[in-house]
């Protein structure tokens, strides 16, 4: 589930890297984004507290509860330039047309104003089957300027220490529900939950004391304004 507050239970969760590297790229950039923001699949709206604005969206192509607008990404019920903002999170490596995407967003968005994105880059697959891309930031940007965007600004959200503890964690807790009805693994699962623990504060620790590199980041942030 998304962090929407940073509590200490997230910390013996074998996901908490990569959903708290998404909680702070969503938190340190939610400014730019304010007035009409459409949410594009951000099931539930979780990261809505982080905006200030006038009228949230959500659309999505599944009928869930309390979404405003159903339809698919790539072909959004709005009028050209009726949006202020546009937010997505998680979603953009599971559109397979993503160049309509590109268009759609260039349509909807006014001119001037702000797209914010994050997306993954190293990331076990999800969304299965509808799972098909890993994007890099040279990619992402040459699509934007392509798509007449400008002010293109695209941040990794984690270091390598950072990205190789949430792999370490996935890798055991992987492990663990594949054998989880085993009566040995239910009894050492305390023992999966402190490692795992461990490992989220030791990579925290790592990504702020050792040297940067962001080659192996989990996601990519990106912003960027139509022109």
């Amino acid at each position: 589930m998304p962090i929407k507050k940073l509590k200490i239970r997230h910390f013996f969760s074998p996901y908490f890297l990569d959903e708290y590297s998404i909680y702070k790229a969503i938190k340190s950039r939610a400014s730019f984004l304010w007035w009409t923001i459409l949410d594009i699949w951000c099931r539930n709206k979780p990261y809505i507290n982080f905006f200030k604005c006038k009228k949230y969206l959500w659309l999505d192509i599944v009928h869930w509860k309390d979404v405003d607008i159903v339809a698919s990404a790539t072909s959004i019920p709005l009028d050209d330039s009726s949006i202020d903002s546009i937010f997505s999170t998680q979603v953009i490596t599971d559109i397979y047309d993503i160049d309509n995407f590109f268009l759609e967003l260039k349509r909807v968005l006014k001119n001037g104003w702000t797209i914010f994105f994050t997306t993954e880059f190293i990331c076990g697959k999800n969304d299965i089957p509808h799972d098909y891309y890993r994007f890099t930031d040279y990619f992402l940007k040459k699509k934007l300027i392509e798509y007449w965007f400008k002010n293109i600004s695209i941040q990794p959200t984690s270091d390598n220490f950072y990205t190789a503890g949430y792999t370490f964690n996935l890798a055991i807790w992987k492990v663990y529900i594949k054998y989880s009805k085993n009566i040995i693994w239910k009894l050492i699962f305390p023992f999966i939950i402190l490692i795992i623990s461990i490992t989220n504060i030791k990579s925290l620790l790592f990504s702020m004391i050792l040297p940067k590199n962001n080659d192996l980041t989990l996601w990519f942030s990106v912003l960027a304004n139509k022109k």
